[in-house]
């Protein structure tokens, strides 16, 4: 086990702070357990790290984690749409049947918004789902009966898909970090 101790612990907290300062700023010096000091400039790199991602997983990133977005509610709105958009382009490119397709577009935008709920920058716990079964069957014009029954896989199917998506825009940053504890050591 690596003995250095670093106060930030998730990818998802670097991309946040990463984009906290504004460029040309540093993130605070970190210290490890001998009391050994890191320089300034730990984030050497990581604009570089995530700049690379493809589009579609950097915008999602900076919608999810990004503190500067955060803050400007016209960013916000605008890598939502960018979000929600490559979602529908990935719906509309399954090799599904019109109907399943447009039941998932009608869903599309609240999937967005569940996973970004779900996957905090500050690693906070379990979080509670933002929409009841109810509400979805409502916005898919189904029954909630055949939500249940039919309808939940659209929902599912873009949960999973932008699951997947977080796990790939956070890999090179986890990394990222590991080459920076490792170096630290």
């Amino acid at each position: 086990m690596n003995p250095f101790d670093m106060p930030i612990i998730s990818a998802r907290q670097v991309w946040h702070l990463s984009t906290y300062t504004p460029s040309g700023e540093w993130l605070p010096e970190h210290v490890d357990t001998y009391g050994k000091r890191m320089l300034q400039g730990y984030e050497s790199g990581l604009k570089r790290t995530i700049d690379s991602l493809p589009e579609h997983l950097r915008i999602m990133g900076n919608y999810f984690w990004s503190a500067q977005v955060e803050g400007s509610p016209d960013d916000r709105a605008r890598y939502y749409a960018f979000t929600t958009y490559h979602l529908q382009v990935r719906i509309l490119e399954t090799d599904k049947p019109k109907a399943w397709k447009a039941r998932a577009m009608k869903l599309a935008m609240y999937a967005v918004n569940e996973v970004r709920h779900q996957n905090p920058p500050d690693m906070s716990g379990e979080r509670r789902s933002l929409y009841q079964s109810q509400f979805l069957a409502e916005k898919a014009g189904v029954p909630i009966t055949q939500f249940r029954r039919d309808a939940g896989e659209h929902w599912d199917w873009s949960i999973s898909l932008l699951d997947k998506w977080v796990g790939q825009a956070l890999g090179p940053v986890a990394k990222w970090i590991d080459v920076k504890k490792e170096a630290a050591a």
